[in-house]
């Protein structure tokens, strides 16, 4: 009875605003596909955005923001986005080494006074974006403690791992952590006397006019946030029977890592400033498609996964997951194509993360499709 109710709830909601102005795309095929995905997975809403040379290709909203309300998703619906926080990190703090306010090769124990392990000559802000820093990461299940603290700056959020050993000497090994971009949020708030919050709305909210993206602040109303969802228990990820609501938790332990929201269109609109100078500089955007760092190997640019797409053209990616929510930014530069796709829950079918992977790829790939005819 759960199953066939929450899929005929899921069925009663879907819309979509598909580009006028490029008519040889077909978006009603590319809209198929993101709505087959989202049925078929039982998903409870989907956010998606793709936009080509910064232009609208295809925006779609399928399903609930909240489902017992029966409140729809919408344009301006906002979501947890965990792990794709990362980027706009990175776009801050080359923001803030190009105005010479840090030096991404000093100690962070320069700006960092209050992480003992940062004295460490090689645990720079360079190895801290490419995760071979060192710094301790904290799985879903090991946060519970945090999650009903609240820190009101980055600086302040160090007392989370202040005590906690390194996973390895830093410079030696690669291994991701959320904590290594917190510090680097930390510096930030050091260097420009502001907190991580307001520093990363002046240098890059404010100018892309990324209005319905900020740092999630559980202690005030946020308006238009989604509910989150999921089918697997909170702690231990054993199947429910029945379809259970995320606690709103407190991320303020995890600013820079993990803590922001946004919808698909903003991500959308900040992945498009990587496509060719102009927010950023040349010099800056060849940051973003550089790994940091090829001894340790790391995948990592300054927020970013680098690789290539299928065709073995450049694409910058990156994605963000916890209990009932997951997220994604793919930016393919050389094709100038965004996309963007969040969802608000975790149930049996859709764990694997294909709506925000290979889903998204394949919605994608229409506009490339047609491109090369």
């Amino acid at each position: 009875m759960r199953g066939a109710l929450l899929t005929a709830l899921l069925l009663g909601a879907a819309t979509s605003c598909l580009a006028q102005d490029t008519p040889s795309v077909d978006s009603e095929r590319a809209l198929e596909i993101a709505r087959e995905v989202h049925e078929r997975l039982e998903n409870v809403g989907y956010q998606l955005y793709v936009s080509n040379r910064g232009q609208t290709v295809l925006e779609a909203q399928l399903g609930y923001a909240r489902l017992e309300d029966s409140v729809p998703v919408a344009p301006d619906t906002r979501f947890l986005i965990m792990s794709v926080t990362k980027p706009f990190t990175g776009a801050a703090l080359v923001k803030a080494v190009s105005a010479g306010l840090l030096d991404l090769d000093e100690p962070i124990a320069k700006y960092v006074a209050d992480y003992p392990p940062g004295r460490d000559p090689k645990m720079t802000l360079r190895s801290l974006a490419a995760h071979t820093a060192g710094a301790p990461h904290f799985s879903h299940p090991a946060r519970k403690a945090l999650y009903v603290q609240h820190f009101p700056t980055a600086t302040m959020a160090i007392a989370a791992i202040r005590d906690s050993s390194l996973t390895h000497d830093p410079g030696t090994a690669y291994e991701y952590s959320s904590s290594n971009y917190n510090l680097i949020a930390a510096a930030l708030e050091k260097v420009s006397g502001q907190p991580f919050a307001v520093f990363l709305d002046s240098a890059v909210l404010s100018p892309l006019g990324l209005g319905n993206t900020e740092l999630l602040d559980v202690q005030r109303p946020t308006p238009r946030l989604a509910r989150n969802y999921t089918l697997f228990d909170l702690w231990t990820y054993a199947d429910l029977d029945e379809l259970q609501i995320v606690p709103t938790w407190d991320y303020s332990f995890n600013p820079a890592g993990g803590g922001m929201i946004s919808t698909a269109s903003d991500l959308a609109r900040f992945g498009a400033a990587f496509l060719e100078p102009g927010f950023f500089t040349a010099d800056e955007l060849a940051l973003f498609y550089t790994m940091i760092s090829a001894d340790p190997e790391s995948p990592w640019s300054f927020g970013w996964f680098v690789g290539e797409t299928d065709l073995g053209t450049r694409q910058i990616r990156i994605s963000g997951a916890t209990q009932g929510v997951m997220a994604s930014l793919y930016v393919w530069p050389d094709e100038g194509i965004v996309g963007a796709a969040i969802v608000n829950s975790w149930t049996r079918k859709a764990r694997d993360g294909e709506l925000i992977f290979a889903g998204l790829e394949r919605v994608m790939s229409v506009y490339l499709e047609e491109r090369t005819k």
